[in-house]
């Protein structure tokens, strides 16, 4: 399991998913995802 960046549940890997500066980053549901890929430089440190 892996730890969503945006609101720090666990989520599965590769199931929803994003990249960023070659990193990916998983995401417990696509309105987290949806957060994150309105802007990363938020949630990434």
């Amino acid at each position: 399991m892996a730890k969503d960046p945006v609101c720090g549940m666990e989520a599965k890997e590769g199931k929803i998913t994003s990249k960023y500066k070659c990193k990916t980053y998983s995401f417990c549901s696509s309105t987290c995802k949806w957060a994150f890929d309105s802007n990363p430089k938020q949630f990434v440190k």
